[in-house]
């Protein structure tokens, strides 16, 4: 079970890296380190002047920190639905497994824990007054009590009416473990390695092989962990295992009432019906709408503001290029072929909507910040950097992959 545990977890990872390459290209490499740059920037002015409110609640704000980094990252199982049925006589063995499985999230989870400590450690130097090595004592009990989440959820893939184990008691004992961290640390470090201990002899060395192991729910899970990560790559790159969702959606039918019945309009209905209709594209774009929006509008930078619309710009309209191939299964459009000068045509019409959307809607966030000059910028610079990617890039593309 080790061995089938280690090979499924280089699978995962060579297929986690050819995505991996897409999501930190240059161009997102450097937007990161000026983001990083900003807010690091915006941090230390705010732990200079700190806020009086934070002063005096500092040990609930940051127990809330915590418990937030605590619950980011879940195990990794790696079963599939065959699982369910060819893993059945080894279901007695499990435990190895679940092992393997354990050790390796608990490597992962480190980074999200370890940052999230980084983050409220000068918080609580400047309210509390404590040296900055202190950050070792609240890293310790992060990752005790993170290393408890783990166990727990292991356990709770078995059949079981445990009660207290369910998330909102698991985050309630966590916040108070957390608070009492900033009062009694070494105690608290003794509580929650004693508590690690109690959980860990519960889940691996008891007798379960008299209890079931809920396959169903074990491979749900898993599947839904992997689906959000998925979706999280579908902001940079296509992804193919991304399963596609068809929505009706009928309060937008008002979208399609200006496109013309023409042969020469035939692409323009299908991309813009796959576009709204079609979950993977549209709620690829309500994502990167919604993120662009909220860092222009906490960005009070005027050079970064432009900088996150241009950038969320690139990455919506080269993520929806695909559109151009999306119809390959409509047996119609083989019956009575066009020319895929009209099909490119077709897809820079519908990808300038898109564009055109992008410079109103970031735009706006840029207008939170009160000047009229910057909204004016940045609707202008999306309009005409996304007008001059369809019109130069788009036919290059299309001629690559037609």
């Amino acid at each position: 079970m080790s061995k089938l545990y280690r090979q499924r977890a280089q699978q995962y990872m060579s297929q986690l890296m050819r995505y991996l390459k897409y999501v930190f290209n240059d161009h997102f490499i450097i937007v990161c380190f000026f983001i990083f740059g900003a807010f690091g920037l915006y941090y230390s002015n705010f732990i200079k002047h700190l806020p009086a409110f934070f002063v005096r609640y500092a040990p609930v704000i940051c127990a809330l920190l915590l418990v937030a980094g605590t619950f980011t990252c879940k195990i990794a199982t790696l079963l599939t639905k065959a699982d369910g049925v060819f893993l059945l006589p080894q279901e007695t063995k499990l435990l190895i497994y679940l092992k393997q499985a354990y050790r390796r999230s608990w490597l992962v989870a480190v980074l999200p824990v370890v940052a999230m400590t980084l983050l409220i450690t000068p918080i609580c130097v400047a309210a509390f007054g404590v040296p900055f090595y202190y950050f070792w004592l609240y890293l310790i009990v992060a990752l005790l009590l993170k290393s408890a989440q783990l166990l727990i959820f292991i356990d709770q893939l078995y059949v079981n009416d445990k009660k207290w184990q369910a998330p909102l008691v698991q985050a309630t004992i966590d916040f108070i473990l957390y608070v009492s961290l900033f009062y009694v640390p070494i105690f608290t470090i003794a509580i929650a390695a004693l508590w690690v201990v109690v959980i860990y002899l519960t889940t691996f060395n008891t007798n379960k092989e008299g209890q079931l192991f809920d396959w169903q729910k074990a491979i749900d899970i898993e599947e839904q962990r992997q689906l959000r990560l998925y979706k999280f790559f579908s902001l940079f790159c296509d992804v193919p295992v991304l399963p596609t969702k068809v929505r009706r959606l009928r309060l937008l039918d008002f979208i399609f009432a200006s496109l013309k019945k023409t042969p020469a309009h035939t692409y323009d209905y299908l991309y813009l019906h796959t576009l709204v209709r079609t979950a993977q594209y549209s709620d690829l774009c309500l994502r990167l709408w919604s993120v662009g929006i909220v860092l222009i509008i906490f960005c009070q930078n005027m050079i970064f503001q432009q900088l996150l619309a241009l950038l969320f710009t690139y990455l919506l309209v080269w993520q929806l290029l695909p559109l151009y191939m999306s119809c390959e299964h409509v047996v119609a459009v083989h019956l009575y072929p066009l020319p895929c000068q009209v099909r490119c045509q077709a897809l820079q019409r519908t990808l300038f909507k898109v564009v055109i959307i992008s410079a109103f809607l970031f735009s706006a966030a840029a207008l939170c910040s009160g000047a009229i000059a910057i909204t004016l910028l940045v609707f202008a610079e999306v309009a005409l950097f996304g007008t001059l990617f369809v019109r130069l890039y788009v036919p290059q593309w299309v001629k690559k992959h037609a």
